[in-house]
């Protein structure tokens, strides 16, 4: 549950959101604005595609599917429809609510095709991994209910599923 933040287009940070290791980030939140002039090329293209190249609908196909192909939000094709303008920038949004783990991205930075400029991890969902003990191994199987409790967090109780019971014994232990 691991995003990574990594342009599909060469570009320059302009500026880079509120947000660095450790932040709380929600899906759709501005993560930084970029230039990149290879996606402004297609945003141009756009407005300027000859009406043949449309769909049933009147969305021009070309233009737009390349600029999907470069990640570019939804929201960021329409208003460039609507408004008939093409900004000098883009606003990056978060792909996901979680956790920012890896910042490499700062104000003015050039970035090329690929860079990975930020990891997002989502928490909502986590691995617990568990020694038990070699004479409960028996009563361990996939897809078990488990509850787990945590010195970090006192009388709180977590719930889950056993996903994977590993076949092999640790020597030194004689857990699994």
């Amino acid at each position: 549950r691991v995003a990574v933040v990594a342009p599909r287009f060469d570009g320059f940070i302009d500026t880079v959101g509120p947000v660095t290791s450790g932040t709380h980030v929600r899906k759709g939140e501005p993560l930084m604005t970029v230039f990149g002039q290879e996606l402004l090329n297609q945003a141009a293209r756009l407005l300027i595609e000859p009406p043949g190249q449309n769909d049933k609908s009147g969305n021009v196909i070309g233009a737009r599917r390349r600029l999907l192909n470069f990640g570019v939000p939804e929201e960021f094709i329409e208003s460039v429809k609507r408004d008939r303008k093409v900004p000098d920038t883009i606003s990056w949004p978060s792909p996901r609510d979680g956790v920012v783990l890896e910042r490499n991205a700062v104000d003015g930075q050039g970035f090329k095709a690929g860079d990975v400029l930020f990891r997002i991890a989502d928490h909502s969902v986590v691995w617990v991994m568990a020694d038990v003990a070699e004479g409960d191994i028996g009563a361990l199987e996939p897809g078990q209910s488990v509850s787990v409790t945590t010195r970090a967090h006192p009388g709180r109780v977590f719930t889950g599923k056993v996903a994977v019971v590993y076949p092999h014994l640790m020597k030194d232990t004689r857990t699994v």
